[in-house]
């Protein structure tokens, strides 16, 4: 990824190149080889997949005792997915974990 210090001609993807705005700066690079069906099918991504679906669940748990915090702050949110994610690994279930994390339903 290269920066780019003029206003570039166009936005987008043009003969394998992409140019994006990020930040209010312009930067080029290659197009990437990747889908989403590759990296969704593919045996080489499978690891990817199975950290993408713990994470989904351990969004799902964060998110349950996030909606209790009474001051709700963006940061703990990541920081309650973080925790949960780590329970998970462990090899405790969903509800063991919410449990850990003190969720009242």
């Amino acid at each position: 990824m290269a920066r780019l210090l003029e206003t570039p001609p166009f936005i987008g993807t043009k003969d394998g190149i992409v140019i994006y705005k990020r930040w209010g700066k312009y930067y080029v690079r290659k197009k990437s080889t990747l889908s989403g069906k590759r990296v969704k099918r593919s045996a080489a991504f499978k690891r990817t997949m199975e950290s993408a679906r713990l994470l989904g669940r351990a969004s799902c748990i964060a998110s349950k005792v996030y909606q209790q915090q009474p001051d709700k702050v963006f940061k703990q949110f990541r920081a309650l997915t973080g925790i949960a994610m780590s329970h998970l690994k462990t090899g405790l279930t969903e509800e063991e974990v919410l449990k850990k994390m003190r969720y009242r339903p």
